[in-house]
């Protein structure tokens, strides 16, 4: 923070690349301590950037720009002069993009992203019609910024993940959620499958997850439930399952809730939901 003041004091703002809800936490500090941040521009990946988080940059002056990332790919990189908050141009150079309709965690149908890499040498792994888990809306328009000079002229924008939980830019895979809430959980606990559900929201720009246990289960010890929690990330991430859950931690991220998880329009319980804020 300090060094982001020192920068517009020396009259040149920095330039900062991290996940979307640390910009938010330094624009908050900022704000609530007085220090004068204005112009410093974010550089944002790992979540989404919703309408909630970019309120807080504009708060102190802030701007930011997003680039689109998973392992072994970039697939977008950020638009110059974006029509959307989230808007990047797709690496059409390195990477083919089809859409196939997916289902969320909610129930409702999405436009899958699916990549081929047309230049495996330049990734760290062979992609070939490979599922993002993110959806997004795909468009063509002349934005009139560098890259659209250079021939990238298809945009992606609204990103979102049909099947991963995505908070304090830390990624937790639909497949491990599965096992823990009707495994892991209910061992522990008490009650069964369709008795726990994590659900993904944003409050006030930052994220929050919720550890909602149905009222069936009876009493339960919470911060129990979040140590447990938390143990089982670190341990199913064996590569940033520590880090993880010490972000996690510190950021007071995880809460427990009390009432029947959601359900989809077919009456399922998936492992997560995530409550979509206004305009995201």
């Amino acid at each position: 923070m300090k060094w982001l003041a020192k920068k517009v004091e020396e009259g040149s703002p920095a330039l900062l690349d991290c996940p979307a809800s640390l910009a938010t936490r330094a624009c908050l500090l900022a704000k609530e301590h007085g220090i004068d941040i204005a112009g410093t521009l974010f550089l944002l990946h790992g979540e989404p950037y919703t309408p909630g988080k970019a309120q807080v940059l504009r708060s102190v002056g802030a701007t930011a720009r997003v680039y689109y990332s998973m392992v072994g790919a970039s697939p977008g990189q950020p638009c110059g002069n974006p029509a959307e908050l989230d808007e990047v141009h797709l690496a059409a150079n390195s990477l083919a993009l089809i859409q196939r309709e997916k289902v969320t965690t909610s129930g409702a149908i999405v436009p899958g992203l699916v990549v081929t890499a047309v230049r495996p040498t330049n990734a760290s792994r062979f992609a070939l019609n490979l599922e993002t888990g993110d959806y997004a809306d795909v468009s063509h328009r002349d934005c009139g910024c560098f890259l659209e000079e250079l021939g990238f002229g298809t945009h992606l924008s609204g990103i979102r993940s049909y099947e991963k939980l995505t908070s304090e830019g830390i990624t937790f895979m639909g497949s491990r959620l599965y096992q823990l809430v009707e495994e892991v959980l209910p061992t522990a606990f008490g009650g069964g499958p369709g008795d726990y559900q994590l659900v993904e929201e944003e409050q006030g720009g930052l994220p929050r997850v919720s550890i909602v246990v149905s009222p069936r289960v009876g009493a339960v010890d919470e911060p129990a439930v979040v140590a447990t929690v938390l143990k089982n990330i670190k341990l199913t991430h064996p590569l940033g399952g520590e880090l993880m859950t010490e972000q996690w931690r510190q950021a007071d991220t995880l809460r427990v809730e009390r009432q029947e998880p959601y359900e989809t329009h077919t009456q399922k319980v998936p492992p997560l939901h995530v409550v979509r804020s206004q305009g995201s």
